[in-house]
C-alpha cells in the first residue's frame, strides 16, 4: 500500500507552517514586483514628461517658424 504520510510527521512542520512561510514568500515576490513596476511607471512617465518638453518646444518652433514666413508675406506693417 502506498499511503501517504503527512508531512508534518516526515519533518516536524505542520502543513499550516507551510503554508504560512509560502504564503510570505509570495508576499515577498509580490512586494518586489510591485515596487518594480512602480520604478517602471516612474520612468515612463518621466520619459512622457521629456517627450512632452520636446513636442511643445518643437511646436513652439515650428509656430515661430510660421509666423516668420506669414510675416515675410504679408510685410512688416501686418
Amino acid at each position: 500500500m502506498n499511503e501517504r504520510v503527512p508531512l508534518e510527521h516526515t519533518i516536524g512542520i505542520s502543513e499550516e507552517e507551510i503554508l504560512a512561510q509560502d504564503l510570505a514568500r509570495l508576499e515577498q515576490k509580490n512586494a518586489s514586483v510591485a515596487e518594480s513596476i512602480k520604478r517602471a511607471l516612474a520612468k515612463a512617465q518621466e520619459k512622457k514628461g521629456q517627450s512632452d518638453i520636446v513636442i511643445t518646444k518643437a511646436m513652439r518652433d515650428g509656430a515661430a517658424a510660421h509666423e516668420h514666413q506669414l510675416r515675410g508675406q504679408l510685410g512688416e506693417d501686418y
